[in-house]
């Protein structure tokens, strides 16, 4: 393994790509008791279209969240999170944007949580049966957020500054939406992008790196690199849609939402320097200690 030492920051990172092209990265601290496994797919809820067996193939909002949930359905019917709970392991999961990881965490059991992280996301087994079962869970989950004053907010914002950009869509979908899901829709989802060479395994904390290395190319050792789909980028403009809204909910104490919409490729610079550039520029203006905050706590107490 390629070995980087961050001296600054006293920590050394380990990082891999096998020849089926899995992306594995360690970062050890012997002083630590836990540790952290993630296990991801770089694939979430900004794929709107992609080519599945030479056809132009568009699933249904929200599949990738949905494909999360179904991930933890096993063959055996063993459920995942009770296998870690029973050495006292955390386990989660997460869709973002552009990436879904399962999660385990814990101090026990290491070499046997991280077989087992790999090994059932490795399985998938959809059946309509378990496919449906799972659309009013969801649907609950959507409806939940609904009620939420900053969701709101936040879902509102992201419709008035883009037209076509799949951001503008909630990650679990729609009610509507969720409902056309079927298991021939997950299953092509996930061939298509749960392949090795779209995933990478991250473990933080206390482990044996040479022991955590041999378990990661056991359960990849018959696993190919597939080619991936094209994806179908979505045209969007640099404006927006609607400046400003105002949302009238019965709530105790008003909340404003503001959103910047700057074209990235207007910006010669890595994502990671762009994130540290506009968590500066939001502490500055908006920050606890802004001139911004101070007169919006002023003209609320002397409302």
């Amino acid at each position: 393994m390629k070995e980087i030492e961050l001296s600054s920051l006293d920590m050394k990172i380990y990082s891999e790509t096998l020849p089926n092209g899995l992306e594995i990265y360690m970062i050890p601290y012997e002083n630590k008791k836990n540790y952290y496994i993630s296990y991801a797919t770089k694939f979430g809820s900004d794929v709107l279209k992609f080519d599945y067996e030479g056809k132009a193939y568009t699933p249904p909002l929200g599949i990738a969240h949905y494909l999360e949930h179904k991930v933890f359905e096993t063959e055996s019917g063993e459920d995942p999170f009770t296998f870690f709970s029973e050495s006292g392991t955390g386990s989660n999961a997460m869709t973002s944007y552009d990436n879904t990881k399962y999660i385990c965490y814990g101090t026990k059991k290491f070499e046997e949580n991280l077989r087992y992280l790999l090994d059932f996301v490795n399985k998938p087994y959809f059946t309509d049966e378990n496919v449906e079962k799972e659309k009013g869970i969801i649907a609950e989950e959507i409806k939940m957020y609904d009620d939420l004053p900053d969701y709101k907010i936040e879902m509102k914002l992201r419709q008035n500054i883009y037209k076509n950009h799949p951001r503008k869509y909630d990650i679990a979908g729609t009610v509507e939406e969720i409902n056309k899901i079927t298991k021939e829709d997950l299953y092509k989802c996930y061939n298509s992008f749960y392949t090795p060479n779209n995933m990478f395994v991250l473990i933080v904390g206390n482990f044996n790196i040479k022991k955590a290395e041999k378990i990661i190319k056991e359960e990849f050792n018959d696993k190919k690199e597939i080619k991936l789909p094209k994806i179908y980028n979505i045209d969007e403009k640099k404006e927006v849609v609607k400046k400003e809204e105002v949302i009238y909910e019965e709530i105790e104490v008003p909340k404003i939402g503001i959103g910047v919409k700057i074209p990235k490729s207007t910006l010669k610079m890595s994502d990671t320097e762009l994130d540290l550039y506009l968590n500066m520029l939001t502490t500055i203006i908006f920050g606890s200690s802004s001139e911004f905050r101070e007169r919006v706590r002023h003209n609320y107490k002397t409302r």
